[in-house]
């Protein structure tokens, strides 16, 4: 049986505070990628968790 792994959304959750922290410091062009990084690997995750079996 499959699991999820957790190093995908550990990934997302890093990206969305490094992306939080540049912005609320005032800096939105160093706080773009991990945006971008945060919300491409969240696609990731929903796809990663539409393959896990149903329970």
């Amino acid at each position: 049986m499959p699991t999820a792994e957790p190093g995908p959304l550990l990934v997302v959750m890093l990206a969305a505070a490094a992306h939080g922290a540049a912005h609320t410091r005032g800096r939105p062009e160093p706080a773009r990628t991990p945006a971008l990084v945060s919300l491409a690997g969240s696609l990731g995750v929903v796809v990663l968790a539409t393959t896990l079996p149903a329970t």
